[in-house]
């Protein structure tokens, strides 16, 4: 067992390691790029900002379904009283 965790740490580490490379060989293909003389179209445009409300209204839908327990956290963190998330509804 104590071998196939050495094993296991061994490869994350190599792997790791190889990440950091192609990190590297991807920061210096994009400082020494050149003009790419692309054409932006609406099309682009939209995906754009339908990615960004698709974005906002999961962290929307995310705050909303843990509402209760994020009030939980921060009645308790700044000492106000206990009350389990069931009282609040």
């Amino acid at each position: 067992m104590k071998k196939d965790i050495d094993t296991f740490s061994k490869l994350l580490k190599r792997q790791g390691q190889r990440n950091s490379g192609v990190l590297s060989l991807l920061v210096l293909a994009l400082l020494v790029a050149r003009d790419a003389h692309a054409y932006f179209d609406p099309a682009s445009g939209s995906v754009i900002v339908q990615v960004l409300v698709g974005i906002a209204v999961g962290i929307a839908m995310t705050v909303k379904l843990f509402w209760a327990k994020i009030m939980l956290f921060f009645r308790t963190l700044f000492g106000g009283k206990n009350t389990s998330p069931a009282d609040d509804e």
